[in-house]
């Protein structure tokens, strides 16, 4: 009986040695949002709405893993950190929290009010071996039967001598990229929305008649 329950005890003292012996051996990996820092309080004197139809992203990007990406296209990831959530998330929740800053209301569907939609595209977020973060977007603004395409491309220098650049460098990059897109927005919309009121105070056109 003794020697049956020795056999059944070691295993589980092995596993328990390993498991240690895995701990003590990798290293603890970190996981980081994008979002940081305060959220500004803005006075408004009007809102613009604009409905978000979707944030898309390439499968490479769209990952918690942090990319690191040479010139040469190889790939690889950083060991001890990573991203608490997909980057599609992560942009969703910072245009959500970043509009207001700029007298803008995103709305997530269904959006009937909204006389604007948006849709984001990823295209890139990644170290580069050149020493830089680097934010691509591309986004598709439309209002009524008109749509406007723009490319966002924002980098930011690591410094080497920092703890934990390489996020903050992310993090940074990113705010950036998202704040040229509302900024954009934020010009781009007034002007169709006048143009439209302006249209229907007019009227519609009729013909003169014929004498």
């Amino acid at each position: 009986m003794k020697a049956k329950t020795g056999l059944f005890v070691l295993p589980l003292l092995f596993t328990g040695c390993l498991n240690l012996n895995l701990k003590q051996i990798l290293p603890s990996v970190k996981d980081y949002d994008l979002n940081v820092g305060a959220i500004e309080a803005q006075t408004c004197k009007s809102t613009l709405s604009v409905g978000l139809l979707e944030v898309l992203s390439a499968d490479l990007y769209n990952t918690k893993s942090i990319v690191k990406r040479t010139l040469g296209g190889e790939i690889t990831y950083l060991k001890e950190q990573k991203f608490a959530d997909a980057p599609t998330n992560m942009f969703k929740r910072m245009l959500f929290l970043q509009a207001p800053k700029h007298c803008i209301s995103i709305s997530p569907a269904p959006y009937a009010n909204a006389p604007s939609t948006l849709q984001l595209n990823v295209l890139t977020l990644a170290l580069l071996d050149d020493n830089t973060a680097e934010v691509v977007l591309d986004y598709t603004l439309t209002t009524g039967a008109e749509s406007q395409h723009k490319r966002i491309v924002q980098k930011q220098p690591i410094p080497k001598e920092q703890d934990l650049s390489q996020i903050q460098a992310l993090q940074r990059v990113s705010l950036k990229a998202i704040d040229q897109l509302l900024a954009q927005i934020e010009q781009i919309t007034p002007k169709k929305e006048q143009q439209s009121k302006d249209e229907g105070l007019k009227g519609p056109k009729l013909n003169k008649p014929i004498f």
